[in-house]
């Protein structure tokens, strides 16, 4: 058994029992190349779209935590200019 490799095509050479045959490899060389690349792409769109679903559930959070120091210096009466928004 011989294996050869001419141009992009994979062929194997068989003698056996006074036969021989030339088979050529038909499954593209490439396909776990295109797997791994498959499995790649959606484990990246899947942590984007949990990085986005993350940021949309916070920001209103974070809108609180800028209320919340407004709303003290106003409850107790300090309303000062000094304040960061």
């Amino acid at each position: 058994m011989q294996i050869f490799a001419i141009g992009d095509n994979h062929y194997i050479y068989l003698e056996r029992y006074g036969f021989n045959l030339m088979l050529k490899d038909i499954e593209p060389k490439n396909i776990r190349i295109r797997i791994t690349l498959l499995i790649a792409t959606l484990i990246a769109s899947l942590f984007l779209f949990l990085y986005i679903a993350i940021l949309r559930k916070l920001s209103p959070l974070k809108k609180l935590n800028r209320q919340i120091p407004k709303f003290w210096l106003k409850k107790r009466g300090i309303l000062g200019t000094s304040l960061r928004n």
